[in-house]
């Protein structure tokens, strides 16, 4: 760890990453509200595992047909090994580069989210596959989760060994910098790409069967997380860190690597889109061109945000299933069916303008 900052004054500097070394962590002054309000926001829609309960879901995976049950196992299985990597490497791997007490803040508080979404798939797995036997063989049969997984991995293999090389005084910021972009970059991915195309079809097995109730209130909460909070964090970082003389500079010798980076994940979905119809699993308007396309939608905002219009990038249509859920209120039941899943925590309005003697 580098040495405590003693003389580290209020406000010192806004970098985000590589500015003054980290002393008293700082509320006195905030040089990025945007991140400070997306860990209030966090805090405010913090939740748990074991708010739902699974008996229906569990009765329905054992009666479902197996190509429904497939679908909705293979998308689970993904996004558990998904946000295991995302718990596990989030704050770490970022954490020797960080200087601002906001994006400190929110980096350690999005991890531990992860790996509250983690434990949800860990969970939802166990108590809706009981046979542990059975379980460990479903885990093992990740052939094209592996796939899924190879951007991930790939582009985030230099990072955690940078962080270690620059803790120890090895390499300078500037060496390190590259590798941090890039980084951000592929995070921004996991969140905004890989993670919003898996979302759609556990939503459309219960739309259109009724199946699933609560690991789909479970899904949506996880699916809130990641694109209001989680996505939007490392796009407004991505942001900021392209406006700095340090961030136009290093883009412009790396923006056709990170270029590579996002198309990776983008040809990935469509791997995985391919993969999905087979063996007997189908869905009514889920096929490899509507899942495609809606890849296609959620990366866009990636490729706009870094590109603009100097690259081509790949159009679609976000699926109407998405439109849905991503709106609480819009699949809100009577309370008395389903467990509430629409609620915030610490959220007061003081409203009362008049004397409490009048009462």
């Amino acid at each position: 760890m580098r040495d405590f900052n003693f003389d580290r004054k209020f406000g010192e500097d806004n970098a985000i990453f590589f500015g003054s070394p980290k002393g008293l962590l700082d509320t006195v002054v905030c040089h990025h509200p945007k991140l400070e309000s997306l860990f209030l926001a966090q805090k405010a829609t913090d939740w748990m595992y074991g708010e739902f309960p699974l008996e229906k879901d569990r009765e329905d995976m054992h009666n479902c047909p197996d190509g429904i049950r497939d679908l909705m196992l293979y998308n689970l299985l993904f996004q558990w090994h998904l946000d295991s990597v995302a718990a596990d490497g989030l704050f770490p791997l970022f954490a020797p580069f960080l200087t601002n007490s906001e994006a400190s803040k929110l980096f350690s508080l999005n991890g531990q989210m992860e790996y509250v979404h983690a434990a949800t798939y860990s969970e939802i797995m166990r108590q809706c596959i009981p046979d542990r036997v059975e379980l460990e063989k479903y885990t093992k049969r990740i052939d094209e989760v592996r796939k899924r997984l190879d951007p991930v991995f790939k582009n985030l293999a230099d990072l955690k060994d940078v962080g270690c090389e620059y803790s120890l005084g090895q390499i300078t910021a500037e060496a390190a910098y590259p590798y941090v972009l890039k980084g951000l970059i592929t995070w921004w991915c996991m969140e905004k790409i890989q993670f919003m195309a898996s979302f759609p079809i556990p939503f459309a097995i219960k739309d259109s069967t009724g199946w699933f109730p609560n690991i789909c209130n479970y899904i949506q909460k996880i699916m809130l997380d990641e694109l209001n909070i989680h996505a939007e964090t490392m796009k407004y970082i991505i942001q900021w860190e392209l406006q700095t003389e340090r961030g136009k500079r290093v883009w412009q010798k790396i923006w056709r690597e990170c270029l590579e980076i996002v198309d990776s994940f983008v040809e990935a979905e469509k791997e995985w889109a391919k993969f999905l119809p087979t063996e007997g699993r189908s869905l009514v308007g889920l096929t490899p061109l509507t899942l495609c396309d809606n890849a296609a939608f959620e990366s866009a905002d990636v490729y706009n945000t870094l590109f603009g219009d100097s690259v081509p990038y790949p159009k679609g249509e976000r699926l109407p299933v998405m439109a849905k859920w991503l709106n609480p209120d819009q699949v809100q039941v009577a309370n008395m069916e389903l467990d509430n899943n629409n609620y915030l925590l610490n959220v007061m309005v003081e409203d009362y303008t008049g004397d409490i003697d009048e009462y």
